[in-house]
């Protein structure tokens, strides 16, 4: 009977300090992973702010490009009519 109590006693103590390790490591985890989160989002935003710009050069660069030659073809058009 004894011995009975004993090994619950060991394995409720091993079953109490990996609990205790897991809460542990929770404690530690979730603000990690907090700052973890928030530190993407922060880098997210500053990529989108940098590259937002550069996409908008190209886009207006490479439409007015576009543009210019369907003009240039509309004056030969208009020349040859």
């Amino acid at each position: 009977g004894h011995a009975a109590y004993t090994t619950v006693g060991q394995a409720t103590m091993v079953l109490g300090a990996i609990g205790n390790a897991l809460d542990d490591i929770i404690r530690i985890a979730v603000p990690a992973s907090a700052a973890g989160l928030r530190a993407a989002l922060i880098a997210g935003i500053i990529i989108g702010a940098v590259m937002t710009p550069a996409f908008a050069l190209w886009a207006f660069y490479s439409t007015g490009k576009r543009m210019n030659e369907d003009l240039h073809l509309l004056c030969d058009d208009l020349i040859i009519i």
